[in-house]
């Protein structure tokens, strides 16, 4: 890098400096590629990455006693000289610059503070899901705590921001502080404040007999502190962890028409969910979760056509209305439902298709489920859907 370059001929001279350059460009391919292969190495036989921190931890405290020469008075001839730069008219200005390590924790990434605890890191390396199942452990979680108290860099961690605003509460705060007051262990407090977990359950069946399909699924999940968006009187939302539970049913069927190439198909989504809604929280859902939070229930139904160079498909979309109940719920955000009809013919002719393409082909007038159910209140975020566009293009694939 220039700072490098010119450091290097200034101390040997102009005529020496990319001789000398080359080396040093050697030289730090040398060291990386062998703190890299020792970090390795400790972590495959050792399975922890400490022996490679110490290392270099020591090699960078001794690195300016081997670098720098003897030099005494070295401080006061820089003085000296900062001194003849402001009798000069030159502003110089003193300033410390401490650097705070910030570092953002996630149960899905490693994070190599942890990698320095070994009952810890033999659980960060492992998987996501074996990872969550560790932390979960009960059993497991004595020695966790008992590890982690004896290690200074957590005694002294604070709160800089969260992902979540339900844990806005503790920005600002000591770990060590927050499990005090909450009468819990520095591993307990570090870990209620991270994870995300769900239980997610999924049925269906799927058939096909002669030119019919179908297919049909139902799920349903639920978990502690799941996500939830929540709008704030500015229109800015909020991420807050309560607990949710969702379910949803899928039905599909086709039918293959006597006409070659010709298909019917019909498709409906429920989605449905609720949430805990008080404060502070009880556990028990009560709420519908909002437009914010959950998509429409959906009727579809579409013919298409596909033989030979030609290609054809007319659909139309039911979004159908929905009416959100609950402990907190305000009527405006109430979904009328619409109905939209859209069409579209092709003709491949080998060196890309050809096409013309209709949205909301009937030009009704709408408004979108995001408007209607989002922010009704904010005559910024209330639009209507669009009105007949047709499109003419030229798809080339390549």
């Amino acid at each position: 890098v220039p700072p490098t370059v010119k450091l290097t001929a200034a101390r040997f001279g102009r005529e020496r400096a990319n001789l000398v350059f080359g080396w040093v460009f050697a030289g730090h391919q040398i060291g990386a590629a062998s703190i890299a292969f020792a970090a390795g190495l400790t972590r495959s036989e050792l399975q922890t990455y400490v022996p490679a921190f110490l290392a270099s931890g020591a090699l960078c405290a001794i690195s300016p006693i081997v670098e720098l020469p003897p030099n005494p008075g070295g401080w006061q001839t820089d003085l000296r000289t900062l001194e003849d730069i402001e009798r000069r008219g030159g502003q110089v200005v003193g300033q410390v610059s401490p650097r705070p390590f910030d570092f953002n924790f996630r149960l899905s990434r490693s994070y190599f503070p942890l990698l320095m605890i070994p009952s810890w890191a033999l659980i960060m390396v492992l998987p996501v899901r074996e990872r969550i199942a560790k932390f979960s452990d009960p059993d497991l979680r004595g020695r966790l705590a008992a590890d982690m108290a004896g290690s200074t860099s957590f005694q002294t961690g604070w709160v800089k921001d969260t992902g979540s605003a339900s844990n806005r509460d503790y920005v600002g705060r000591f770990l060590v502080d927050i499990a005090r007051d909450e009468g819990k262990t520095l591993a307990d407090t570090f870990l209620d404040i991270a994870p995300i977990v769900s239980n997610n359950r999924e049925i269906g069946v799927e058939v096909k007999r002669g030119p019919f399909d179908a297919s049909t699924a139902y799920f349903w999940s639920s978990s502690d502190k799941g996500q939830l968006l929540i709008a704030n009187p500015g229109g800015i939302f909020d991420v807050q962890r309560l607990r949710t539970e969702i379910q949803g049913l899928e039905i599909n069927l086709g039918m293959r028409l006597p006409l070659p190439g010709t298909r019917l198909s019909i498709g409906y989504a429920h989605l449905s969910g609720r949430y805990d809604s008080n404060t502070p929280p009880d556990g028990i859902v009560d709420t519908d979760l909002d437009g914010t939070n959950i998509s429409p229930d959906r009727l579809n139904l579409a013919a298409s056509y596909d033989r030979g160079p030609w290609s054809a498909r007319l659909q139309s979309q039911f979004f159908l209305s929905r009416t959100f109940k609950g402990r907190l719920r305000d009527p405006r955000n109430d979904f009328g439902g619409y109905t939209v009809v859209d069409g579209t013919i092709a003709y491949d002719t080998g060196k890309g298709a050809i096409y013309i393409a209709a949205q909301n082909l009937l030009d009704r007038f709408y408004i979108d489920y995001s408007s209607d159910t989002r922010l009704p209140t904010d005559n910024f975020s209330y639009f209507a859907g669009r009105g007949r566009t047709v499109t003419l293009g030229w798809d080339v694939r390549f």
